[in-house]
């Protein structure tokens, strides 16, 4: 659903009578925080699950608690 949105607004933005770069400007800037949140929680959902379920075993759980190490570091980082 989230690709079929982000193809949607680059038509809509791309079918307007605005210059090229305005485009591309606004589309980042209205899309980075949200995207950067959609791509935290499917990581953070994922590697919930690994951990939380019984059926993994102590060496595959290591690249979940690396990645949610890592997505906990980048949100929780001093804004710059």
């Amino acid at each position: 659903m989230g690709i079929f949105l982000f193809v949607l607004t680059i038509v809509i933005l791309a079918s307007a009578n605005l210059p090229k770069g305005a485009i591309y400007t606004g589309l980042v800037i209205e899309l980075n925080k949200p995207m950067q949140a959609v791509v935290s929680t499917a990581i953070l959902g994922c590697a919930l699950y690994v951990i939380l379920s019984l059926k993994y075993g102590p060496q595959d759980k290591h690249w979940a608690y690396g990645s949610e190490g890592t997505i906990l570091g980048y949100w929780l980082r001093p804004s710059k």
